[in-house]
């Protein structure tokens, strides 16, 4: 069994450990004015000596509201898309009841997003979501024009009673349908 150092600088922005001896890692925080945190990453050497680097962007709105998640920083600018042939990011949007409207998302498929949608009751509990395809042209991220969208597919619903417990829930992959 390892030792384990822990090193936390004053202005919470770093944050770097070691398991044993043999795995150096550095995972650094960086928040805004208003704390949201805006960046988290994580610098580390596995035992073979590879080097592996995670950079998580956040994007917020004027209310505080997460806008993006994971994403990456590309040209100055916080998006969802493709790094190094892997899937980075995800947006989120909302009414203006404050309810999640949707989210959308990057395959490893460049120029390909899943976008969710959401459709809630007053409660703010989701009764439907559905998904649709969005091809977007080959190496632009979520910003970037849109070349066509699918139709949307119902893939879950949800029902409540009058105190807003959950009564039914239906969700559907490709095919079949799970209760």
């Amino acid at each position: 069994m390892g030792t384990s150092t822990f090193y936390l600088s004053k202005n919470r922005d770093d944050f770097a450990y070691s398991v044993g001896s043999t795995i150096p890692m550095k995972l650094t925080y960086q928040f805004d004015e208003f704390g949201n945190r805006r960046r988290v990453m994580l610098d580390s050497v596995s035992h073979a000596g590879v080097r592996s680097v995670i950079d998580n962007w956040f994007k917020y709105d004027a209310t505080d509201r997460a806008m993006m998640v994971d994403g990456l920083l590309d040209r100055g600018e916080v998006v969802a898309g493709v790094q190094a042939c892997l899937a980075k990011g995800y947006t989120l949007s909302y009414d203006a009841a404050e309810r999640c409207l949707g989210s959308e998302q990057s395959s490893a498929t460049l120029g390909s997003y899943q976008r969710s949608e959401y459709t809630c009751n007053d409660l703010n509990q989701v009764v439907t979501r559905s998904a649709r395809m969005i091809i977007r042209q080959t190496g632009v991220n979520t910003n970037g024009p849109t070349q066509s969208i699918s139709d949307a597919q119902v893939n879950l619903a949800n029902t409540y009673d009058a105190h807003g417990r959950p009564t039914c829930r239906v969700r559907q992959w490709h095919a079949g349908k799970h209760r």
